[in-house]
């Protein structure tokens, strides 16, 4: 039987709280964390006593769909207008059917989901045609789509060229629940990582 000092104890308690700290960083927020946030979900839908789909309303006219995994853990958020019979939150003569949201609005949503910090290293990024250049898309064309990858999150947005957001998607990591619209496949033998989304594939090639 090995025996600790009582420094050695210290620092191992210390050492196993920071790596708790580090996973629950990482990670997506909890039900609980959501409800705190964001207040009590329109619509729930549970299995066994664990969350498999609920809707919030975050700001006025913008909802977010959020998908748990087989243990209750999010898997997918989506964002998108709730398009309300009153008053749209943007929208201009040039915009396609439906509402759009304002993208700084849905920046600031997006940060609360999945906060920089937390999203670790950016594996890469690409986009297609144009739209809004507040979600750093600077091709020629009116509507565009923009995805990111990082190690903990992916990030897709579809945006309009004079201005707003159509519809955002957050997965985190690699999960699997019913009905995501994003998955992330690694293959080691050819270096490369690929994201399958809402707008197509997106194909990185890991530098060596």
């Amino acid at each position: 039987m090995i025996k600790l000092t009582a420094q050695q104890t210290w620092r191992m308690a210390w050492l196993l709280a920071l790596f708790l700290l580090i996973a629950t960083n990482a990670a997506a927020q909890t039900s609980a964390e959501l409800r705190a946030r964001y207040g009590e979900p329109r619509v729930i839908w549970l299995e066994d006593g664990r969350p498999v789909f609920e809707s919030y309303l975050v700001r006025p006219n913008i909802l977010m769909k959020v998908i748990y995994t087989a243990k209750g853990q999010p898997c997918e958020v989506r964002i998108n207008p709730e398009k309300p019979s009153g008053e749209p939150t943007l929208k201009t003569e040039y915009t396609p059917a439906g509402d759009l949201m304002r993208t700084a609005t849905v920046i600031e949503i997006i940060n609360e989901l999945a906060p920089v910090e937390q999203r670790g290293k950016k594996i890469g990024d690409g986009s297609m045609n144009g739209g809004d250049d507040e979600m750093k898309l600077h091709h020629p064309g009116c509507y565009g789509v923009y995805d990111a990858l990082y190690e903990n999150v992916t990030i897709s947005s579809g945006t309009w060229c004079w201005g707003g957001t159509i519809w955002v998607v957050i997965h985190w990591g690699e999960t699997r629940c019913e009905g995501q619209s994003t998955t992330v496949e690694r293959d080691k033998s050819k270096g490369e990582i690929k994201m399958s989304g809402p707008a197509g594939t997106l194909t990185i090639k890991k530098k060596s």
